[in-house]
């Protein structure tokens, strides 16, 4: 937390007392970050966060970038989309999102499926009529619709 604050080079903040909070752990702040829900692309979106704040990303730790919040970081937490990022980082040793992308847990999130084809399984066009039909089924059940439920 000291090194990230000392690279903001902010006029008069003053991080001696993180030094000093040092021996006493339960007087150091608690940071909390949480990833939201959204699916997929939450996943995507955290990610990105998750590696921009991880010093151990190439250049995350230049001046002015924000290398070092994870390892400053009490509580890690997603909900949906965002928690299948915080789950998939635990369940690989809390890794890096790079060497997960890089392949080193085998293909753990699958980028390279496209949500545009769908599945093998069925055709482009089975896909797209299948997700039409649900969305048409939510709506006629009453419930509200928006561009999310496509998605």
């Amino acid at each position: 937390m000291h090194s990230l604050l000392e690279r903001f080079n902010i006029t008069g903040l003053n991080t001696s007392y993180i030094s000093n909070l040092a021996q006493n752990e339960s007087e150091l702040p608690n940071i909390a970050i949480a990833f939201s829900g959204g699916g997929w692309r939450a996943l995507m979106n955290g990610a990105g966060a998750l590696q921009a704040f991880d010093s151990r990303t190439n250049n995350s730790t230049s001046a002015g970038q924000l290398g070092g919040l994870l390892e400053a970081t009490t509580y890690l937490a997603g909900l949906s989309g965002g928690s299948w990022l915080v789950g998939s980082v635990a369940i690989s040793n809390f890794s890096s999102v790079s060497s997960i992308l890089n392949g080193e847990f085998g293909s753990l999130w699958e980028f390279s499926n496209s949500v545009l084809k769908g599945p093998e399984q069925i055709g482009t066009k089975e896909y797209f009529n299948q997700i039409f039909s649900n969305v048409t089924g939510k709506s006629d059940a009453g419930f509200e619709i928006s561009i999310t439920d496509y998605w």
